[in-house]
């Protein structure tokens, strides 16, 4: 710990509980210590095995309870100890953070003894419980500084005599803001005064009294609102419920809906949105339990805002409700997938109140859209789904998408008819290099492997994709030379030596073909530019994919080993391309050859 930052702690802690500084030196070290976050150096916070971090980092896990145990047992003293008042006036900081601060928190003896920061952090809190005994203990302390609220609290409790002593020592502000700041802070005793003594109207400016107090969530001050005739709570267009519903005031909202004036479904059911769209679970229940509120309103935007906001309680709590029509199930099905939420499409999917056949080709569109593979299995399972439908528009998407799995999943049920889509499965699977898929594919006798003149093999042979070229030469009716030996030449241009193997392997290929062009491909890809893409059957996006540039050395090494290739092609640019690259091995290679020209 350092020193000048402990010294900090020490002088803060000094001036704001001045009684620290009494306490034993043991009690003084803890708190210190428990309260100080050391700022180790970044050398030592990387030796895990320090001494300093390891022994400050057991210390604090065992003294922590202890202290704090201390400081609870502490709490529940009733009588004058000076060591537990100073221990509460330490940990008085932390415990506010954690909102743990009520009238009870010192007794009313200790509030004669605290500091002045202490008498002002407490002051509004026992007010507004209205606890007298600690009001009359805190009067009597020389660090309090009583102020307006204290004066109508006097008058309030009928000690006018000490509230006119008090008078000459106070600021005095206007009644009205007095009145307004009672309303706001939950001062009910003040208020209690202006109602009953001072006969304020209430209803005065549209009611902003009861719309303050609900605003603020004052249970207590609503009430006395109510009782007063003079009160309308649906004022300003029921402004009143409005805002204890978007503050969650779940215990102000149950006293004004109680109300008949009040209408809970105001601003098109605005209430119930605000307690979906930020997760008051007791609220929603309360609202559903007005028959008033509708849940379906503004086509179902509660369900729609709890389900964006993940507040799955709630959306649970919607959906269970009677009176949330169907729309609302089918809005909630379709944002589940979206947001991915399989606990709620299960839940769906078992209430038959979900037309899934209505609801088919936006599912469907949906799973294979964002590849939800989890919930598709789900759907599978329900017998009133077909994954099929719309001409398999699932399995096209996911195609289309490159979801494997889904792919995978759709074409394990039986319902899902492959060979409607042959050429986008075929090619898909051989592009991707996907080999259970095509493994299946292979199964089916009815699928024509050749399909656009070999496609499928071009399009492996394209991406290197081994082990699904020699499944497919397998097949007799594959022909690896198709569409003018366009297997070798991309593998060539694309640089994939094993499968350049393969095909050299097979008598059928060429690969000296249009005048040794593999070789040309595999040496100048400008070449290829020129020669093969504007007779390509791939689409532009494809043409993209086999333009990409790579060091072809491997490939044209193997492709001059076969007696078949003629290095001399293209005014010998093997040569002239190996020694630009500086690739001794193929130029040593070449100069073997009688018909390379060295000289060229």
């Amino acid at each position: 710990m350092y020193v000048s930052q402990a010294s900090a702690v020490i002088q803060e802690i000094s001036n704001s509980f001045p009684n620290f500084i009494q306490l034993p030196i043991e009690i003084q070290s803890y708190i210190l210590f428990l309260g100080v976050n050391p700022d180790f150096s970044g050398r030592l916070k990387c030796q895990s095995k320090s001494p300093l971090i390891r022994n400050y980092t057991l210390a604090a896990k065992a003294l922590y309870p202890a202290i704090t145990e201390i400081f609870h047992f502490a709490l529940k003293k009733n009588y004058i100890d000076p060591y537990s008042l100073n221990i509460k006036c330490a940990f008085f900081k932390d415990a506010k953070n954690r909102g743990k601060i009520h009238k009870n928190f010192f007794s009313p003896q200790e509030c004669l003894y605290i500091s002045k920061e202490l008498c002002s952090e407490l002051f509004p809190e026992i007010l507004r419980e209205n606890s007298r005994e600690h009001f009359f203990y805190l009067l009597k302390n020389g660090n309090f500084s009583p102020d307006i609220y204290s004066y109508y609290w006097l008058l309030a409790l009928n000690k006018a005599d000490q509230a006119n002593a008090l008078f000459s020592k106070i600021e005095i502000i206007r009644k009205e803001d007095v009145w307004i700041d009672a309303l706001t802070l939950g001062y009910v005793p003040i208020v209690r005064y202006f109602l009953e003594v001072l006969k304020f109207d209430p209803a005065q400016n549209d009611n902003a009294a009861i719309i303050i107090a609900s605003r603020n969530g004052w249970d207590e001050i609503v009430k006395l609102l109510l009782a007063d005739k003079r009160v309308d709570p649906s004022a300003d267009g029921n402004q009143a419920v409005l805002e204890a519903g978007l503050n969650k005031h779940v215990g102000v909202i149950r006293l004004l809906i109680a109300d008949k004036r009040v209408d809970p479904s105001i601003g098109k059911n605005r209430v119930i949105r605000f307690a979906a769209e930020y997760g008051h679970i007791e609220l929603c229940k309360l609202l559903l339990a007005d028959v008033r509120v509708n849940p379906n309103a503004n086509d179902n935007y509660a369900l729609e805002l709890a389900l964006v906001e993940n507040h799955m309680e709630i959306v649970t709590l919607l959906l269970t409700c009677n009176r949330v029509n169907a729309s609302g199930y089918s809005k909630a099905l379709t944002l589940s997938i979206e947001k991915n939420y399989i606990e709620i499409v299960d839940f769906l999917l078992k209430n038959r109140r979900v037309d899934l056949y209505a609801e088919s080709k936006k599912v469907l569109t949906l799973v294979a859209l964002y590849g939800r593979t989890e919930i598709l299995k789900l759907f599978l399972k329900n017998d009133r789904f077909d994954p099929s439908r719309y001409k398999n528009k699932a399995l096209n998407i996911a195609i289309k998408s490159d979801y494997h799995d889904l792919v995978e999943v759709l074409l394990k049920d039986k319902r899902v008819y492959a060979i409607a889509n042959t050429c986008k499965i075929l090619f898909w699977a051989a592009n991707n290099g996907n080999l259970s898929i095509f493994k299946r594919l292979l199964k089916d006798k009815r699928i024509n492997l050749t399909v656009m003149n070999n496609k499928a093999f071009i399009l492996a042979a394209q991406n290197g994709h081994v082990e699904i070229l020699k499944l497919l030469l397998q097949d007799k009716r594959v022909d690896p030379s198709a569409n003018k030996n366009e297997a070798i030449k991309l593998a060539a241009q694309n640089g994939h030596t094993n499968t350049i193997t393969i095909l050299l392997n097979d008598e059928r290929v060429d690969p000296a073909v249009e005048d040794n062009l593999p070789l040309r491909l595999a040496l100048n890809i400008d070449k290829y530019k020129k020669i093969v893409l504007p007779n390509l059957i791939f689409d532009s996006y494809e043409q993209e994919r086999i333009l990409e540039s790579s060091d072809n050395t491997e490939t044209v090494e193997l492709l001059l080993k076969d007696p078949r290739v003629d290095p001399g092609v293209g005014d010998n640019i093997a040569i002239r391309w190996a020694a630009e690259k500086g690739h001794a091995k193929i130029i040593e290679m070449l100069l073997k050859d009688q018909r390379v020209n060295p000289a060229v």
